[in-house]
């Protein structure tokens, strides 16, 4: 008889708490593995790059960040200028955002290729270029490194190693010479992180996006759904406060 599991089960939905997290930076560490940034890839120790692509929750990613700070340990942090989940512009975030600068932590530009028509390298080379001045007039630090968000095939087979002076993250270096591991989708759809570990390579690329983890053991839609209703309801209450302050009303029926 075939074994049906349940999707806690099958999705691994334990992997994905807090405590669980910091457990894999851990490991690491026991495994002798340096945290480095997109600039120090010729150090000759076994290396990790842990990366965040930050697609919905600022939030969170602080968290992780401190997690990360506790155990003396640094990671970058890819910022989605073109989010629908976050306004870098509004004050809450950006403070957040430093935050996690002031905590060690790298910050790169997360590329959302699907915004731009782009056909060219040129085309890429100045709409990388724009963004990454917004980045780094905005929260006063040098974008060394960038990641594409959401990528045709073109772009995942451009290959350079560098765009307007910025590590490509999906370079032909890093896709060929580095394993990697990602937790898209809240699941592991190939190698898990711990895998990934225990494989013990020599070079490491992780890849996390900060709303899939979370203290308490919940499902992917769950911690997505949370994320998005969480800056909605902070919203509305910060609007409430804002009106109150000015002794406005908002009539109802």
């Amino acid at each position: 008889m075939e074994l049906i599991l349940e999707n806690k089960d099958k999705y691994r939905f334990q992997d994905f708490t807090l405590s669980a997290y910091k457990g894999l930076i851990e490991s690491l560490l026991h495994n002798g593995y340096r945290f480095i940034s997109y600039e120090e890839t010729n150090v000759d120790t076994p290396w990790v790059l842990w990366r965040h692509d930050l697609d919905f929750s600022p939030q969170r990613a602080l968290k992780l960040a401190k997690i990360e700070a506790e155990l003396g340990v640094r990671s970058t942090f890819f910022l989605l200028p073109h989010s629908r989940f976050y306004n870098l512009f509004e004050k809450e975030i950006s403070d957040i955002i430093f935050q996690i600068k002031d905590l060690g932590h790298e910050l790169g530009l997360h590329f959302d290729f699907a915004h731009y028509n782009i056909k060219d390298l040129r085309h890429l080379e100045d709409a990388c270029k724009h963004e990454k001045s917004f980045l780094e007039w905005s929260f006063k630090v040098d974008i060394k490194a960038f990641s594409f968000h959401n990528p045709n095939e073109w772009a995942l087979k451009v290959g350079v190693g560098q765009v307007s002076d910025m590590v490509n993250a999906y370079s032909d270096y890093f896709m060929k010479n580095v394993a990697y591991a990602s937790d898209s989708n809240g699941y592991w759809r190939n190698e898990s992180i711990q895998q990934r570990i225990e494989e013990k390579h020599p070079r490491l690329q992780i890849l996390t996006h900060p709303v899939w983890w979370t203290e308490k053991l919940s499902s992917p839609k769950e911690r997505v759904w949370s994320a998005i209703d969480g800056r909605a309801d902070g919203n509305k209450k910060k609007q409430l406060e804002h009106w109150k302050k000015w002794k406005r009303e908002l009539p109802d029926w």
